[in-house]
């Protein structure tokens, strides 16, 4: 779909890997970790599922896109400029992302890889993470995350929003296709399986619904 839309997209760790015929995804999980296992899982097939043709959309994609809106600089990026797969949270040091955001010459940096949506205010610049398309937040709902980008008389406007998706046909296939039950179980909760990846502040608010 995003082929026959025309979609302008970046390649996150996952294509990457994909791309260039790597044995994992890339997702910089810890050796031993509920993700790194499970990840043993939904990789290989992932790799199986995929066909030249789709192989070959992903090694057409950039690694960042830059455009220009309204004046600002918007710099697309998956996890940060020097690292494709690290994870930027909310909670992650204020000056981490004043560092991406100069090293992109960004006054507006939209990424993705952490898997919960937010806005930050970096000065006078914005981190914008819109959270993921197709896996609920882990806040305990079911919906899927995207923002929009609005030009309006004072300049932009950026927001948020919920959509709602048939997460129990989506569960249903997973559990078909025998990938892991913790993933069609998120489908059905809204809750992640573990937080291995999240920080302290992150992890303390699973199941929290998220207001943006």
């Amino acid at each position: 779909l995003m082929k026959e839309w025309g979609v302008h997209c970046i390649a996150g760790n996952v294509e990457i890997q994909l791309r260039e015929g790597k044995n994992d995804c890339g997702c910089n999980f810890e050796t031993g970790t509920t993700c790194d296992i499970l990840s043993n899982s939904w990789y290989p097939y992932a790799q199986s599922r995929l066909s030249e043709a789709s192989i070959l959309w992903m090694q057409s994609l950039p690694d960042f896109i830059k455009f220009t809106y309204n004046n600002q600089r918007v710099f697309v990026l998956h996890g940060s400029v020097e690292e494709t797969a690290e994870y930027v949270f909310k909670s992650t040091d204020t000056s981490v992302k004043r560092n991406i955001l100069n090293q992109a010459q960004a006054d507006i940096i939209l990424a993705g890889h952490c898997g919960i949506p937010f806005l930050n205010k970096v000065d006078t610049k914005y981190w914008l993470n819109a959270g993921v398309i197709g896996m609920p937040a882990n806040d305990g709902t079911k919906e899927v995350w995207y923002a929009s980008i609005n030009q309006t008389d004072k300049g932009i406007e950026i927001n948020h929003h919920r959509m709602e998706f048939d997460f129990v046909q989506a569960a249903e296939l997973m559990v078909a296709n025998k990938l892991p039950k913790q993933y069609s179980d998120t489908l059905l909760t809204g809750i992640w399986d573990n937080c291995d990846i999240l920080p302290e502040e992150e992890t303390s608010q699973q199941g929290i619904k998220i207001q943006l």
